[in-house]
């Protein structure tokens, strides 16, 4: 498997979400994903605390503060014939206040539907998706999610742990009881990902 690194757990303190603010949602069908057998996996935090994590995770990826311009682009893959991963996406959207702004930049999230008629490669063009957040699947090829993450330099980011494994970039998980912040060092590296000194002062090597 890639490796992986892991984030010291972080303070309740560091967990505290910022104000809320409009969020715009452009819904877009895409899919054609479907090729090698993955289940559904589980979140290992709330979607709320994920969102309140990457809020102040992502402005330490140089890469993505440097090609966002006048946005950032945020694509939530989630499937619509999958209740959990619906669930997870709507929960994750209403959470997401907290992302209005990544550092100085306005964000725009854009919904896709891995179920759907199109392919994720030509809404990735389309769109300029910037930071790919992925539900629970089930179905579906991470591994074809991830190629085309290398491709369009999009920062891939779960809030389930197994999928870093499998090949996206940027996890968040739970150990002892406290969140744990995985990045698979082999997809952030041909995605091109960059964090800061600040950030990998945090970052425990496993």
């Amino acid at each position: 498997m890639p490796s992986a690194w892991r984030v010291a757990s972080w303070t309740g303190e560091w967990l505290r979400g910022r104000s809320r603010a409009g969020v715009l949602c452009a819904y877009v069908l895409v899919g054609a994903l479907v090729s090698a057998p993955l289940e559904g996996q589980e979140i290992a935090l709330p979607e709320e605390q994920q969102v309140s994590l990457y809020a102040r995770l992502l402005p330490f990826d140089r890469h993505l503060m440097g090609r966002g311009g006048d946005e950032i682009v945020i694509g939530v893959l989630y499937q619509a014939d999958f209740r959990e991963s619906v669930r997870s996406k709507d929960a994750f959207l209403d959470a997401a206040g907290t992302l209005s702004m990544i550092g100085d930049v306005p964000t725009r999230f854009v919904m896709i539907n891995a179920s759907g008629s199109n392919g994720l490669k030509e809404v990735a063009a389309a769109t300029e998706i910037h930071v790919l957040y992925v539900a629970p699947l089930r179905a579906i090829d991470l591994l074809g999610v991830r190629s085309l993450c290398e491709q369009y330099q999009i920062s891939s980011i779960t809030g389930v742990p197994e999928y870093v494994d499998r090949g996206i970039a940027v996890g968040i998980g739970e150990r002892g009881g406290k969140p744990e912040i995985l990045v698979n060092s082999d997809t952030a590296d041909a995605i091109g990902i960059d964090f800061d000194s600040r950030f990998l002062r945090l970052v425990t090597l496993r």
